[in-house]
């Protein structure tokens, strides 16, 4: 009689931990360099270290050691999943805008920025033909999405960055989603809010005169993650961007996505939908972010897949 024995030893390390890898990530775990061991990379990261610390860094130097030093940092994130917090204090470089955007592109062969906004901006005049539409009409989401657009009217300067905010600002209303946790405010002459047990958010810091709902000219916006403010930057839509990059250093996904409506029996196309819905594959990855950030991250498309606009029809 032959006896069944357990796959798993208890004296063996768990494996449970280990990352996964996600389609998109083309350069999950590469090797090191050739000559290079993890006691040669460790004393190149202690290097980015010190001159990160510069108050005039050397940027391609820091950007050369950290093309060499990727094995090592991917190495980490795989076999550790470290907090967000702990990357950033073994690579403060990630901080820097740039080299955030520089790491992306080493794990996924894309250019985060250029595709964000490509795909983000293509779609901008049809959501504020479909925000003013639903303004027009009663009740309180369009009054809600009335006084947004008021305020954005209302602005000397109606370039790409001010329709950005807008949007990002109106989409939630619009989906009536509640996201006072996810938008901060406070002023640069208080006290930074509490954060703990805040997962993620973005926090907006204004001058004590700006009491607007909406803020095109914050002194600046910091992307929370973990409790921690990660990195700052001028304007919203850099804080999504930026957002989606430093969740790239643990989960990267490349989804497949649909945007569905759901009307009333026997209702015409052009009726407000009862249901907007969104299928995503990597539930994963979209059940730890804001309902916000899952619509406002569909305009990402991947390569070769098409967002079918035409589904996003509304009242």
């Amino acid at each position: 009689m032959l006896e069944k024995r357990s796959r798993s030893n208890d004296n063996e390390p768990s494996h449970s931990n280990i990352k996964r890898p996600k389609r998109a990530e083309v350069n999950f775990l590469p090797n090191f360099p050739q000559g290079k061991d993890p006691s040669s990379l460790e004393q190149l990261r202690q290097t980015i270290v010190e001159e990160v610390k510069k108050t005039e860094k050397n940027l391609p130097f820091i950007r050369k050691m950290m093309e060499t030093t990727f094995p090592l940092r991917r190495q980490t994130i795989v076999m550790s999943c470290p907090p967000v917090n702990e990357i950033m204090d073994l690579w403060p470089a990630l901080k820097i805008e740039l080299e955030l955007y520089a790491e992306f592109q080493r794990i996924t062969n894309q250019n985060l920025p250029n595709t964000f906004y490509a795909e983000f901006d293509w779609h901008l005049p049809r959501l504020v033909t479909l925000f003013r539409q639903k303004a027009s009409k009663t009740g309180k989401t369009a009054d809600a999405l009335a006084e947004i657009l008021k305020i954005h009217d209302e602005q000397e300067l109606h370039d790409i960055h001010t329709k950005r905010t807008t949007v990002l600002h109106t989409l939630p209303v619009y989906l009536r989603e509640d996201v006072s946790g996810f938008f901060r405010t406070c002023t640069d002459e208080s006290d930074e809010p509490e954060l703990d047990g805040v997962a993620v958010a973005l926090l907006s810091v204004v001058s004590d005169h700006d009491t607007s709902p909406v803020h095109y000219q914050p002194v600046k916006i910091s992307v929370i993650i973990e409790s921690d403010a990660v990195v700052s930057l001028p304007r919203i839509g850099d804080a999504f961007l930026d957002y989606s990059g430093e969740e790239a250093q643990r989960q990267i996904s490349q989804t497949t996505m649909d945007i569905y409506v759901v009307h009333k029996e026997g209702a015409d196309d052009a009726e407000e939908p009862e249901t907007v819905g969104v299928v995503i594959e990597a539930l994963d990855f979209l059940t730890c972010c804001p309902r916000l950030l899952h619509q406002a991250l569909l305009w990402i498309q991947p390569p070769g897949e098409t967002l079918p606009v035409s589904s996003l029809s509304g009242p």
